[in-house]
């Protein structure tokens, strides 16, 4: 606190200049009263407080309970230094506060006793001006009229023998000048000089008064107490440097107390750091970290906490240019050596150091992702660099990026920090404040998706994708995605390659949406817009822009069938008899088409051509749909129409061959594994809740229906031929729940369907009835009885030669009865868990025991071979 401060608080103008006309006195009667009232005010509270505070402090330093040397050290502070302070502090208030009624009686005595008073030396210095201006007026006028009197006294007095008197002009004049003073004059005697004088004059008075007061050598008494107290207190700091420049040693020691742990020890050396390396560490220059001391450690350790903590709060590198250079040090102080033996960028025993000493979580979040990182999976980066190098922190992301990059050696390796939930909630709020309504596309997008949905639940939803983010390209293009219009435009100009299967998930969430029947209305347009977005877009590499539309058609294929495989995932366990049944199957048939678009798209091929767009106005994604694929060629722009039916059939001529389906699905295998089966579970449930064990429950059918080993084959492969072509591996052969666009020798497009998935879960849970039920579920009691009665003789049949009757009753009543038949009978849990062998000879047995129903096969392909109806 100084003299400035001080005035500040009191009455008298911080404005110096007698003469200028742009900073006079003031002095506002009310307003000052009220300032005076607010700061007595919050004195007295201060008073409360500090009593209260010094009788705790009492108690501490006269107990008996705490003992030991430490203790002393606290009881003599408590005694002491601190109440002293106190009551020194106290006593600065008073003074104060005396001088505040001194200044208000000084005024009502000498200046206006007005509680209304408001004088101003600038504005009296204006009316002075507006007088003097009206003077100069009054007194050319005057001369006027008394030259033209005079003219006409000289030329008529003779003539009429009449003397005209010449009036005095002056009292006017001499009234002005009384009440303004002459514009060149001294202006010691007019009256608004006097009011301006009276106004200086009470405010040099007070001036001078409160010199009187003597209330700076309180202040600098107080100051003196405080700097002694820190300089004992954290002794060999650096601080000790400043005690004769309090002004300094305040800004210090306050700048540093934002990273003090309670340690004296640690503080000490944090307050050290600070002044020797600069508050940036700019001019770091320590020793390793193994010679540093432990107290040292904690202390980088603290500073680093604090200020990892503040970046997760901010979202601009503006605003965090300190605390971005000062966890940079630290960082590279963590590194691991070039001789070390670990796969880590940082070592190990350094950043467990960190995590073991820091209390915020936050903080220890992104030390743990740092201490992770391993040197195989950042193969760009080195420990020793052989030239210039530079790691650079963005916050500017939901997530936070660590990058390393060097220009010499033309490298660039990042370590992402995602996001947390609170950070990217906060981010999409930071977005809105700077460009308000920038969500508002893809906000009313998934509440038009979950009619229950509300805006805030829309915008938890967003914020929990962003805590998906893998890398700052996943970051940045859900950033694009979530903030596009419906033109999609620039959303996919980032790398595909970088993009992770979290990004994946969502794009391909994003088209089942945009295709669903009540937004899309028939038209398409603004999925049209999103699938031709990534076919067009454009990667920038090194300044360079490429085409990406081949890596972009892989990407959508593959993120279709992430789509596709997810809602038949959740159909597994999804409730059949919900009310809203119907639009979730509906649902799953548009993803599954949705799927065979992008797979139709990815796989085509036309000479030299370049694919460039796609027209879905020929298109509801059902059964027998067409789309028109434009492209591009040297001659010029063309186009071709394809049946999504016939796409992959011996009839299309300008499709890949099988061998390119196999890859996009062993990339999207992957990329399930990868979503589903890994960390990724939370991220995953956004879309499916539970979704982990859902989809180990379905991969697990899938795993036995959709290979030769599985279901399928026991349906089809009932004669000795195409059992030996399925021992032999021929692997070309359509299986179980699932249908082929094309049974014409045409590579195929495998898939589940609702129904189909519907009907082996009633299956399953309610017998082979389910498959005698009409579309209204009325059972076919005649051929589902006539089934029930072959019980015995299926049980008894030659196939099941060389089997276990307990595995043979087994399997027959699961297949006939059911897993949920009520009867006290031994089922297996699913029809999958059945081995395959003894699946098949149940089969034949049905088939040869049973006369006049409905072949099995022939039901099953109605329901399971849409396009064969």
């Amino acid at each position: 606190m100084d003299i400035l401060a001080l005035g500040a608080l009191g009455a008298y103008s911080t404005y110096k200049s007698y003469k200028s006309k742009n900073g006079g006195k003031f002095y506002s009667a009310p307003e000052t009263k009220k300032h005076y009232d607010n700061i007595s005010v919050e004195f007295e509270t201060y008073s409360k407080l500090a009593e209260a505070l010094i009788e705790e402090m009492d108690a501490i330093a006269t107990t008996d309970s705490y003992q030991g040397q430490d203790a002393d050290g606290v009881k003599q502070l408590m005694s002491t230094t601190e109440p002293e302070t106190l009551r020194m502090i106290l006593d600065l208030h008073e003074a104060i506060e005396q001088y505040f009624a001194d200044v208000i009686d000084a005024f009502a005595r000498d200046v206006d006793s007005s509680p209304e008073a408001f004088l101003s030396f600038d504005m009296l210095d204006l009316i002075k001006q507006d007088f003097w201006d009206m003077l100069n007026d009054y007194n050319t006028e005057a001369k006027i009229a008394k030259e033209k009197i005079e003219e006409y006294s000289n030329k008529y007095s003779v003539k009429y023998n009449h003397t005209i008197t010449i009036p005095d002009f002056s009292p006017g004049k001499d009234a002005f000048i009384a009440l303004c003073g002459e514009e060149d004059g001294d202006g010691a005697d007019d009256y608004l000089s006097k009011c301006q004088k009276m106004l200086v004059d009470f405010d040099e008075a007070m001036a001078t008064h409160l010199a009187d007061l003597n209330l700076m050598d309180l202040v600098d008494a107080i100051n003196q107490k405080l700097v002694t107290s820190v300089t004992e207190r954290y002794p060999d700091s650096g601080l000790e440097q400043y005690v004769g420049n309090i002004d300094k040693f305040e800004k210090e020691y306050n700048y540093a107390k934002q990273f003090f742990t309670g340690d004296d020890a640690v503080d000490c050396q944090i307050i050290n750091i600070l002044l020797t390396y600069g508050h940036d560490l700019s001019s770091f220059d320590d020793v390793s970290w193994e010679e540093m001391s432990t107290d040292r450690r904690k202390a980088y350790t603290r500073i680093t906490e604090v200020d990892i903590e503040y970046m997760d709060g901010h979202y601009s590198n503006e605003e965090c240019i300190e605390q971005e250079a000062r966890v940079k040090t630290v960082l590279w102080v963590v590194m691991n050596d070039g001789d070390t033996d670990e796969d880590l960028i940082f070592n190990s025993d350094r950043i467990s150091f960190m995590k073991d000493n820091m209390t915020s979580e936050v903080s220890k979040r992104y030390i743990t992702t740092l201490g992770t990182a391993k040197l195989s999976e950042h193969p760009e980066f080195m420990i020793e660099f052989s030239g210039s190098y530079a790691l650079d922190i963005t916050v500017e992301q939901a997530g936070v990026n660590f990058t390393f990059t060097s220009d010499e050696n033309n490298y660039y390796e990042e370590i992402y920090v995602s996001p947390s939930y609170n950070r990217a909630k906060n981010y999409i709020s930071y977005c809105e404040d700077k460009n308000p309504g920038c969500f508002n596309h893809q906000i009313g997008l998934l509440m038009h998706e979950d009619p229950n949905m509300d805006e805030e639940a829309a915008k938890t939803k967003l914020a929990t994708m962003y805590v998906g983010a893998l890398n700052s390209t996943d970051d940045e293009f859900m950033s694009n995605l979530f903030m596009a219009d419906s033109t999609y435009e620039n959303v996919f100009n980032v790398d595909p390659e970088k993009l992770s299967v979290n990004v994946q998930s969502i794009v391909g969430n994003q088209m089942v949406m945009l295709a669903s029947d009540d937004y899309a209305y028939g038209n398409y347009k603004e999925l049209t817009n999103f699938i031709n977005a990534g076919i067009n877009a454009e990667v920038e590499i090194d300044g360079v822009y490429y085409p990406a539309t081949d890596y972009y058609l892989d990407f959508l294929a593959v993120s279709s069938g992430i789509a596709a495989d997810t809602l038949e995932t959740e159909a597994w366990s999804v409730n059949l008899n919900d009310e809203n049944i119907d639009s979730f199957g509906r649902k799953v048939e548009i993803a599954q088409h949705v799927e065979l678009l992008m797979l139709v798209c990815a796989s085509y091929l036309n000479g030299d051509s370049q694919f460039e767009s796609i027209d879905l106005s020929e298109c509801a994604f059902r059964q027998g749909d067409d789309i028109t694929i434009i492209y591009s060629k040297e001659s010029g722009k063309d186009e071709t129409k394809l049946n999504m039916n016939e796409a992959f059939g011996a009839s299309a001529t300008n499709v890949k061959t099988a061998k390119r389906l196999d890859e996009l699905k062993e990339e999207k295998n992957k990329a399930e594994s990868e979503l589903y089966l890994t960390t990724a579970y939370e991220f995953a449930s956004i879309f499916i809740p539970d979704i982990p064990e859902k989809y180990e429950k379905a991969k697990k059918v899938y795993d036995g229906i959709t290979t030769l080993a599985g279901l399928a084959t026991g349906l089809r492969a009932i004669d000795d031929e195409y059992i030996k072509k399925m021992e032999e591996g021929e692997d070309d052969y359509v299986t179980f729940y699932s249908y082929m666009y094309s049974k014409k020798g045409g590579v195929g497009y495998n898939v589940m369907t609702f129904e189909a998935i519907k009907l082996i879960r009633q299956w399953e849970e309610q017998g082979i009835g389910a498959l005698y039920s009409d579309e209204n579920g009325v059972v076919c009691v005649e051929d589902v009885e006539k089934i029930q009665n072959a019980y015995e003789d299926i049980v008894g049949s030659d196939e099941f030669e060389g089997c276990k009757m307990s595995d043979i009753k087994k399997v027959c009543n699961t297949m006939i009865y059911g897993t949920n038949s009520g009867k006290e009978i031994e089922t297996y849990d699913s029809i999958n868990d059945i081995p395959i062998d003894l699946l098949v000879k149940f089969f034949l047995a049905l088939d040869s025991k049973v006369d006049d129903v409905q072949d099995v096969e022939t039901i099953l392909d109605d329901i399971l071979d849409p396009a064969s109806n």
